[in-house]
């Protein structure tokens, strides 16, 4: 019998479960334990809700095979009891009773019960319902084992960023003045990032304004990543030749170990800093800014590069005398592609999850391959928060890359829902534009060649209208301002 009993632990695991059977009836009590402990069980007797209390104070079991029908407490009572004890809220409890009513079974449920099982039992179904949840528990124990390491992990980031945010600091007021390479003085502090600080800076020997971006020193946790965007960003600046691009004049690493580009000093602000929620910019002023951004990605699509973030973020709105020149940014997460393959070049971005959710590609999310369309798509979506004043799909501090995606699959809102003057051509522009499916977009040289269209029968009034400022895509033969300004923001 005990030979054909432990044959049992390998179908019903329960090697180190701990059992406590609460039953009046000593013999019950036996039949369980000497069942229990064939498979692997420590079994802990007892015969009565007093026992089980008693028991219970020095130990804490992973089932407790439970009777209703004892003298002393029933054992609804008792489970009742055990429930309201915070200790002892994730113990399973079967019930094991000779009572067969359904109103007691609901009852035993309702109170906290996990399972139920009549008498007279089977061996084999104590057994299953047993190992059920016996594995049950202990996963439940690994589930919150896993949050309080993560919740652990989570207070050691906070205090590493809080420390990173320190050291920063710090290291931003020691860089002040400080001379890079015997070329870069660097003055006045004018940003300051998570990786990168950026000062206004003199270029020594030509005595030329500059702007320096400083990476944040190796030794510091994640600058294995911060070198790769610094090596995209540089290599990127040496391929694009376009004055809509912010140009990066130099990059190079102190003798000390300090990564830095330097890039020419730009006047004006952000387009994100300019915008106000809810309130659309004219198509005029949306083209103004948009066709030369798009002047640029196309060039960079040419050469091989994808820019991977396109946003209101990365545009500059640069001023240069009483003109405008619209500036693209940050090619630090560029991806470059192979321009001699015969298809359309592309590439995978599973490795990382890069770009800023609300402005990325279902593609990049899915980490599905991706080229130049997605850069399209952060384009079209740029383009209607500008002329809508909205996203086009909710995306707040608290949106999932599940929920965002989801609503990506469905139709969208078209501009003119929300702002009747629209025309329905640019409608039908960003259904293409935020198609789900990158072969139903245009390239963003046709989309280029589609917002000069929009634009050519608006008089150059229109374009500048309340500005003060020139349309600087209209240059001859490139659509884009051929003059360039130092230094960068």
């Amino acid at each position: 019998m005990l030979r054909k009993l432990s044959s049992l632990s390998s179908l019903f695991p329960l090697e180190g479960a701990v059992v406590l059977v609460v039953d009046d009836v000593v013999e019950n009590t036996r039949q369980l334990k000497f069942l229990l402990s064939a498979v692997g069980c420590q079994v802990i007797e007892a015969t009565s809700a007093q026992a089980a209390r008693a028991a219970l104070r020095h130990t804490i079991p992973d089932v407790i095979l439970l009777d209703i029908m004892m003298p002393d407490t029933d054992g609804m009572t008792l489970c009742e009891e055990l429930r309201r004890d915070t200790r002892l809220a994730d113990v399973q409890v079967i019930f094991i009773s000779a009572l067969t009513d359904a109103t007691d079974k609901v009852r035993a449920f309702a109170i906290g019960g996990s399972d139920f099982v009549t008498k007279p039992f089977e061996p084999t179904e104590v057994l299953a319902r047993v190992s059920h949840l016996f594995r049950m528990r202990r996963m439940h124990l690994a589930l919150l084992a896993e949050r309080e390491e993560l919740l652990r992990l989570n207070r050691q980031l906070q205090r590493a960023r809080q420390e990173t945010v320190e050291v920063f600091e710090l290291l931003a007021e020691q860089l002040q003045g400080k001379v890079l390479s015997d070329k870069y003085r660097l003055e006045e502090r004018i940003g300051t990032g998570g990786s990168a600080i950026v000062y206004r800076a003199t270029h020594l020997p030509l005595q030329r304004s500059v702007a320096v971006k400083v990476l944040r020193p190796a030794g510091i946790s994640r600058s294995t990543q911060l070198m790769k965007r610094f090596s995209r960003e540089a290599t990127s600046s040496a391929r694009i030749r376009h004055p809509n691009v912010v140009a990066v004049l130099d990059a190079d690493v102190t003798a000390d170990g300090l990564p830095y580009l330097v890039m020419e000093l730009l006047s004006g602000q952000a387009l994100c800093d300019v915008l106000e929620p809810g309130v659309p910019l004219s198509t005029a002023r949306t083209l103004e800014i948009l066709i030369p951004i798009c002047s640029a990605i196309s060039h960079a699509h040419s050469v091989g590069i994808v820019h991977r973030d396109i946003k209101p973020a990365n545009i500059f709105l640069h001023r240069e005398g009483n003109r405008e020149v619209v500036k693209l940014l940050d090619f630090g997460i560029a991806q470059f592609f192979d321009t001699s393959e015969e298809s359309a070049p592309r590439f995978r971005s599973r490795e990382e999850l890069v770009g800023t959710l609300c402005y990325m590609s279902p593609e990049q999310m899915d980490g599905s391959l991706c080229d130049g369309k997605s850069d399209v798509y952060g384009l079209g979506v740029t383009l209607y928060e500008l002329l809508t004043g909205q996203l086009p799909f909710p995306c707040g501090r608290d949106a999932t890359l599940a929920a965002l995606r989801k609503q990506m699959a469905g139709p969208i809102r078209v501009p003119s829902l929300l702002c009747p003057t629209l025309s329905p051509v640019i409608d039908r522009m960003m259904i293409a534009l935020l198609s789900v499916h990158p072969a139903q977009r245009p390239t963003a040289t046709e989309l280029l060649s589609q917002l000069l269209a929009l634009a050519h029968p608006l008089p150059d009034s229109a374009l500048s209208e309340g500005k003060g400022i020139g349309p600087s895509w209209r240059s001859p033969g490139s659509g884009v301002s051929e003059e360039r300004t130092e230094g960068h923001p």
